[in-house]
């Protein structure tokens, strides 16, 4: 099989590895991305610097001779502050009917998280086109959040495409207008989405990396 310099930067980035039947599996032990084959199929394995990840991709309809895997999720940085999540329904009832959008930024060697507002160059009822925040030495976004206004908390598909390719965790606020909003979070993996509970949120030092 002859490969191109492209392909050989590309299976150097992103692997592919056999599961050991026999010995015993270790887990990715860098920043990024590889596939796993296992007897079932193909997984897909990320770490970051705030999360490990390991799902199945695919099945295989013919039986591979290889080790098994279970999924796990661990979120590798501390809880994320309640307060931050409570300051941003607070703005999205301020702003309703009208979209927001903000960030949630981790910065790894202090561990701090801060609540980052995005600058829009449009928004509505039904829309917002925003800019991109700065980012810090060191500083990671680790949650994206937009409201809904007056409508329900709910991913669209364009919130689908958006989110496609990204790793972070998703949150979007819906009933602004109303007495009690409604909240809806998931982590987006690459394409891959699984809901997550709000109690996510609740900081209290002992949970530091707490499973979804």
């Amino acid at each position: 099989m002859k490969y191109h310099q492209i392909d050989s930067f590309m299976q150097d980035r992103f692997p592919v590895v056999p599961v050991p039947k026999h010995g015993d599996f270790e887990e990715i032990d860098r920043d990024g991305h590889r596939y796993l084959v296992a007897a079932d199929g193909l997984w897909i394995e990320v770490r970051t610097p705030w999360l490990y990840f390991r799902r199945k991709a695919g099945g295989s309809g013919v039986p591979i001779p290889y080790g098994t895997l279970t999924e796990e999720t661990r979120f590798l940085c501390p809880p994320i502050p309640k307060r931050l999540l409570e300051s941003f329904v607070q703005a999205s009832r301020e702003a309703s009917p009208n979209e927001i959008v903000a960030q949630i930024i981790w910065r790894q060697s202090t561990a701090d998280f801060r609540l980052a507002f995005l600058q829009y160059t449009s928004n509505g009822p039904g829309h917002i086109d925003y800019l991109m925040p700065h980012y810090g030495a060191g500083e990671i976004m680790v949650v994206d959040l937009h409201s809904h206004g007056r409508f329900d908390a709910f991913f669209s598909r364009k919130d689908n495409v958006d989110d496609a390719g990204q790793i972070k965790i998703a949150g979007v606020v819906g009933h602004c207008d109303q007495p009690v909003q409604r909240i809806s979070m998931r982590l987006c993996v690459l394409g891959m989405y699984r809901e997550l509970p709000i109690p996510l949120f609740q900081a209290r030092e002992h949970e530091h990396g707490t499973s979804a």
